[in-house]
């Protein structure tokens, strides 16, 4: 069994979610005003027209107007302005 399966296994099993097992990144958006974003690795550049932050997979970028870091942690970003356009990086599957 590989590590994946094997942490997917576990998830299901200690009845956790996924992202805290396998370290995956976690996006809540509330309409186009307020973004929760889960795991992330760091902040590479900050505008208020663009934030750009890393996660395990690559740089994510976040555009909008008026983008303003209301919360700052070392797991969890809160961006609120009008966002309109997340560009994820490619995964591989």
């Amino acid at each position: 069994m590989g590590v994946k399966k094997f942490k997917k296994t576990m998830t299901s099993v200690l009845e956790m979610p996924e992202e805290i097992i396998l370290d995956v990144m976690r996006l809540t958006l509330v309409g186009n005003g307020n973004l929760v974003i889960e795991n992330h690795k760091g902040i590479c550049s900050y505008a208020e027209d663009k934030i750009v932050f890393r996660n395990n997979h690559g740089d994510v970028q976040i555009e909008g107007k008026h983008l303003v870091l209301t919360q700052l942690q070392s797991d969890e970003l809160h961006i609120e302005g009008m966002i309109e356009k997340i560009l994820l990086p490619q995964q591989e599957r």
